[in-house]
């Protein structure tokens, strides 16, 4: 089931570059289409916070695939795995080294519990594989009370 869903993510993806002009897609846009794809509801267990940001061809289906590694533990760990839970996904730009743009990228769950997984899977490789080679950033996960906090910065 997991490669399954992978690959929906995948196509998802692809299906946003097809009709995407110059080739670039909105974040937005990639965050709105996998957490619909897995129950989410604006405004009601997800909300999203950030200005417009054009991810670059080769940047897209990096981040849509960690989005969906993200979606994914949040339906089976954490905040889309009851129906108290929510996510709050924000981000903003900030001026880095020699003129890049950094996105400072913030997904954070909050429910009644998360559920630890017993061993560091598949799809933590496929998050950090995402934000340090692809998008040549860095993240953490850090693990609340209340829920959980994924933060990554990367450059466009």
């Amino acid at each position: 089931h997991a490669f399954e869903s992978r690959l929906g993510a995948m196509a998802r993806t692809q299906d946003l570059l097809v009709r995407a002009p110059k080739g670039s897609v909105d974040m937005s846009e990639i965050l709105r289409l996998e957490l619909q794809a897995h129950g989410g509801r604006e405004g009601g267990n997800f909300n999203l916070d950030g200005p417009a940001i054009a991810l670059p061809q080769d940047a897209v289906q990096a981040f849509a695939m960690a989005v969906h590694e993200l979606t994914t533990n949040a339906v089976k760990h954490g905040a889309f795995a009851s129906h108290e839970g929510r996510v709050e996904i924000r981000w903003t730009l900030e001026a880095g080294e020699e003129g890049a743009t950094l996105v400072m990228f913030r997904w954070r769950e909050r429910c009644p519990i998360i559920i630890s997984p017993s061993r560091t899977g598949y799809g933590t490789s496929v998050l950090e594989a995402a934000f340090r080679h692809t998008l040549k950033g860095s993240s953490r996960l850090t693990l609340h009370p209340d829920g959980a906090e994924f933060s990554a910065e990367f450059q466009v």
